[in-house]
């Protein structure tokens, strides 16, 4: 793109061009209103007449100067800002500088003077290579504009229309810098400063309040000063941008608004980490217990599975259900039902080991994938769980003492054979039903390592 102070030489305004206008200046001043009037009949015809006043204060008046330095390019930009803003397209904007080129002409043959017809033809065609440098910034702004709307919304989608407890902080931090990155579009194409959502400070904004208060301790020690340093660079550009459009320097614009891009995508995909890693924590957590849930089983369960399988373990189940919960629930209601939960949640991890994985399955029932290298494995993890559970008391608010227990089914599954995984999980199932069946507080185990020839064996 060409630099814009270069456009009064493509326009040819020399010397002798501005002479001839200067010579003229006054008898051109008297015919302002009627300019004004042709004007506003060009608007109503390009069918704009509810739009704004269709010319800037001075507008005119720096068409006639004779004077064509800074001052002009700033009116005239601001000329075409106002067109811009006030919905017209760029071949609206053109078909109107046609007719400031036909009323010039009219003017310039009432005076007699071919040259100042071709002086002010060159001025009007200033204008226009001013208004096509500005409505190609503008469109490329409105394009970066575009994509950050379309963020806000998939974020707001993905992750705030759910059930699940994103850290809605966080998504603010997201949400926020990106608003902030399209008022620095609009300041970079209006040659402004200031904004509501705009701090010209990394240290100032949304981001870096957010950053204080929690974010940096979130994000990843090795990411850290990568994040800070891309945060910073971000403003940095934007602020460049804003400069180079209040010095009348447009042409740079979009080249430190796409760096400024690339430095925010640096940005956004570790926030958007951040979001994501929160996102699968909470669907795969029970938020009352913290124990993952049924929707992780599938993936945890497969991964065991082809560890046991290649390191020649056996894969052990246990299937856990609170005996006679009902009443609890019934008698000192669901809150203290939980809260029962809660304890003997704190229960099976002081007695279950690292690598072994409790899930809450549902309601009262728990489930433990472990790995062992003996097929009492299960059975005797299930007895450890039963027997810390018969010998705690469980103590209500109000004073109340409670004893509960459990009924636990154990699987051994030697990971050789191929069966799915839910036939697995119902091996495991049906040793809980047998040990409810025979009284509960009690395991009900089996080793599981031959197919039996009859499916009902």
């Amino acid at each position: 793109m060409m630099h814009i102070s270069q456009l009064k030489d493509t326009a040819r305004i020399g010397p002798l061009d501005r002479l001839e206008v200067e010579k003229y200046y006054l008898p051109l001043l008297e015919q302002q209103a009627s300019f004004d009037q042709a004007m506003n009949d060009s608007f109503t015809e390009l069918g704009l007449a509810d739009k704004p006043s269709i010319l800037v204060k001075d507008y005119f008046v720096s068409l006639i100067n004779g004077v064509y330095q800074n001052n002009y390019y700033s009116v005239q930009y601001q000329q075409t800002l106002h067109w811009l803003k006030a919905g017209l397209s760029f071949k609206q904007c053109l078909l109107l500088l046609t007719q400031m080129q036909q009323q010039f002409i009219r003017y310039a043959d009432h005076l007699n003077s071919d040259a100042l017809a071709k002086s002010l033809l060159h001025v009007v065609g200033l204008g226009q290579s001013i208004v096509t440098t500005v409505y190609s910034v503008a469109e490329s702004i409105e394009r970066m504009k575009a994509r950050s709307n379309h963020e806000i919304r998939r974020i707001r989608n993905s992750y705030c229309s759910t059930s699940l407890e994103v850290s809605q902080t966080l998504i603010d931090a997201y949400i926020n810098h990106q608003k902030w990155k399209m008022s620095a579009f609009e300041l970079a194409l209006e040659g402004q400063t200031e904004s509501e959502n705009y701090q010209s400070s990394h240290l100032d904004c949304k981001l870096a309040n957010w950053l204080d208060e929690e974010g940096l301790q979130l994000i990843p020690e090795a990411q850290k000063q990568y994040f800070l340093e891309a945060h910073e660079r971000v403003h940095r550009l934007a602020n460049l941008a804003i400069e180079e459009a209040m010095q009348n320097r447009h042409e740079n614009i979009i080249e430190l608004l796409m760096e400024m891009e690339m430095a925010s995508e640096d940005v956004m995909d570790v926030l958007l980490d951040l979001i994501e890693k929160q996102f699968v924590e909470e669907a795969n957590t029970d938020s009352l217990t913290g124990f993952l849930n049924r929707r992780a089983f599938d993936f945890e369960f497969d991964k065991a599975l082809a560890f046991a399988k290649r390191h020649d373990f056996w894969l052990d189940l246990v299937v856990i259900d609170v005996d006679h919960f009902k009443p609890i629930n019934d008698q000192y209601g669901h809150q203290q039902g939980d809260t029962v939960l809660k304890k003997l949640a704190d229960i099976f991890t002081q007695v279950a080991r690292t690598e072994d994985m409790i899930f809450r399955w549902g309601g009262e029932e728990f489930v433990v994938i472990t790995l062992d290298k003996e097929p009492e494995g299960s059975e005797m993890l299930a007895e450890r769980l039963r027997k810390a559970v018969e010998k705690e008391t469980f103590v209500f608010p109000d004073g109340a003492a409670l004893k509960l227990t459990i009924s636990c089914g154990a699987l051994s599954y030697w990971a050789g054979l191929t069966l799915p995984e839910k036939t697995v999980f119902e091996l495991a199932d049906e040793q809980l039903y047998l040990a409810k069946q025979n009284g509960r507080n009690q395991i009900s185990h089996r080793v599981y390592d031959v197919v039996p020839v009859n499916p009902g064996e």
